[in-house]
């Protein structure tokens, strides 16, 4: 077959499958959707760059971080964006995506996970808080994971966004998040 570097160049880029935004505690928060449409290839780091816009069409902020994607996937994340007031944007958010750093499917595998008893709940102050156990089923050390909480009302609109992370997850370890 053709030699990896050869292969790389051939590669379809990401593509955006959306962007949602809500208001968190007068911060604005994404859902990012994003397709990686290369089966036997996955981005171990790309960067992802958001504009947001005002009423007038004015940009009034741009975000740039990095995530990641394994080969073939559709994956949401969420981006917490504490300098900016949600309620100023109008529109939906332009997203890109460059310089992915991408490996083979073997070199850079989905690690194996479980979550349990995932749920979510009303807190006095008026907001949502979601909850779950994360179960590291792999025979090695998960040192980063990211867990990313969308809430949507009865008409399916989204209301309420959440992250957290927890670090250092060894094989075969549950962890409350």
């Amino acid at each position: 077959g053709p030699c990896g570097t050869c292969a790389v160049r051939h590669l379809s880029p990401l593509e955006a499958a959306g962007v949602s935004v809500v208001s968190v505690r007068d911060t604005a928060a994404a859902i990012i959707r994003v397709r990686n449409p290369n089966p036997a290839y996955g981005a171990r780091d790309f960067v992802y760059e958001l504009v947001f816009r005002d009423e007038g069409n004015r940009e009034i902020a741009r975000v740039s971080d990095h995530s990641f994607i394994y080969a073939g996937e559709q994956k949401e994340f969420v981006a917490i964006i504490p300098s900016l007031d949600a309620r100023l944007i109008r529109g939906t958010p332009e997203i890109s995506f460059q310089n992915p750093l991408w490996r083979a499917a073997e070199e850079f595998p989905r690690p194996a996970y479980q979550l349990r008893d995932q749920r979510t709940e009303a807190l006095s102050t008026g907001e949502n808080a979601a909850s779950g156990i994360f179960v590291n089923t792999n025979s090695f050390l998960l040192p980063l994971v990211e867990i990313g909480a969308a809430l949507y009302d009865a008409s399916g609109a989204l209301q309420s966004l959440s992250e957290t992370a927890i670090r250092d997850i060894k094989p075969f370890e549950e962890r409350f998040f």
